[in-house]
């Protein structure tokens, strides 16, 4: 996969000789870490992200891997991409893989105070020891952000060590309009529910699954099949960009029970981790549950002004 095609503003903002090569993630960062001396400048852990209208979008980030080339011209030149920093591994002079938090953010910080990445689509991570500005980000949660990293300011970097870092997430809760379902007995990977919330046009957007155990099934109870789908647009049969296996198929229902699920994230109208259920809401109307429910300020600029370019 060539990663530097797909996102090639990133591939002129990076001075390492690597960044074209067509190999996945981990090896690209494996061959990077196992020739310290073949870095030319430097090796950074980070998230590319694709500012939209409506917040960082995954999707975005997902179809430049896919697009055709003259696709892909049209999408870097209309949305391009940026790379934020949280770390630094290494420079041309000695690996920092083993040095402690504190030094591999002041490494980082430096290297953004030069001059050698101005005007670059590079933006360098907000970050705090005081618990007051966490607090204010928190409020970013769910609708910008998937979640706060926590470190330890004295490890070393341990990607994936969850002793070391620790991933902080918000948790809402939203009343959904069940419109169809997935169970073993059809044929189905999963038992879950397939739900959907009505846009301002009164049509039911299909926005996400919440698996169900055999109590919470029962809870349910049972749902007034239909052979149409009351899902407008995207339906739950297409692939998603989440997940790589198959669901397996699904049956439309009567859109007419409502449940209250939690989430942690929504994005490109979707819930981007799927849901947890709750219980039911008999007291709800189906139209009692419209998308407005998730609504708030897309506004990305209070995210990117604590970023540093």
């Amino acid at each position: 996969m060539d990663f530097a095609a797909s996102f090639s503003e990133m591939a002129r903002a990076c001075t390492c000789n690597h960044a074209a090569a067509k190999i996945s993630p981990h090896d690209f960062l494996k061959s990077l870490l196992q020739s310290w001396d073949s870095i030319t400048s430097f090796v950074l852990d980070g998230e590319l992200a694709i500012p939209t209208d409506s917040g960082f979008s995954f999707d975005a980030l997902v179809t430049r891997l896919r697009v055709r080339p003259k696709r892909l011209v049209q999408d870097v030149t209309k949305s391009p991409a940026i790379f934020i920093a949280y770390d630094m591994l290494g420079n041309a002079q000695e690996s920092l893989m083993e040095s402690p938090c504190t030094r591999t953010r002041a490494a980082l910080r430096k290297l953004f105070d030069s001059s050698e990445l101005q005007s670059s689509p590079l933006y360098l991570s907000a970050s705090t020891d005081y618990l007051h500005q966490v607090e204010q980000w928190v409020g970013h949660i769910n609708r910008h952000l998937d979640g706060i990293v926590a470190k330890c300011a004295d490890a070393p970097y341990r990607p994936g060590d969850k002793q070391t870092n620790l991933k902080l997430k918000n948790y809402h809760s939203v009343d959904c309009v069940i419109g169809g379902y997935r169970d073993h007995e059809i044929g189905s990977a999963h038992n879950e529910i397939l739900l959907g919330l009505f846009d301002s046009k009164s049509q039911l957007q299909y926005v996400g699954s919440a698996e169900i155990d055999l109590r919470q099934k029962k809870q349910v109870g049972k749902l007034e099949l239909v052979k149409a789908t009351p899902f407008h647009g995207r339906q739950p049969g297409e692939k998603s960009h989440f997940n790589s296996f198959p669901a397996g198929p699904w049956q439309p229902v009567v859109p007419e029970v409502v449940v209250e699920a939690s989430y942690d994230h929504f994005s490109d109208g979707r819930f981007r981790h799927g849901c947890t259920f709750l219980r039911m809401r008999p007291d709800k109307s189906p139209l009692d549950c419209p998308l407005e429910q998730l609504s708030g300020s897309n506004e990305l600029a209070p995210i990117l002004k604590s970023l540093v370019c």
